[in-house]
């Protein structure tokens, strides 16, 4: 849902800094045990972009969190807790 925010947000560094800041702000609020990183895609692919480039654009915006817990907790951690796997 990321491309609501800004359609470019994987191009544009920008745009790309706005909703990093979002995504770590609400990182910080919730906790990354409470946040997951998810997509639409094949969705994303119709707004212009590929797999290859919103993973890294996720990897870019967990790269400025503070531990390894806190990116294992949005790539996965977290998904596994709520639905119980």
């Amino acid at each position: 849902m990321l491309h609501f925010i800004y359609g470019d947000w994987e191009s544009n560094e920008e745009h790309f800094a706005v909703v990093k800041r979002l995504v770590l702000e609400t990182v910080r609020i919730f906790g990354s045990h409470r946040v997951m990183f998810a997509s639409n895609f094949p969705v994303e692919k119709f707004l212009g972009t590929t797999l290859t480039r919103l993973f890294t654009s996720f990897a870019r915006i967990a790269s400025d969190l503070p531990s390894e817990a806190d990116r294992a907790n949005l790539f996965s951690g977290a998904a596994r807790a709520a639905y119980r796997l």
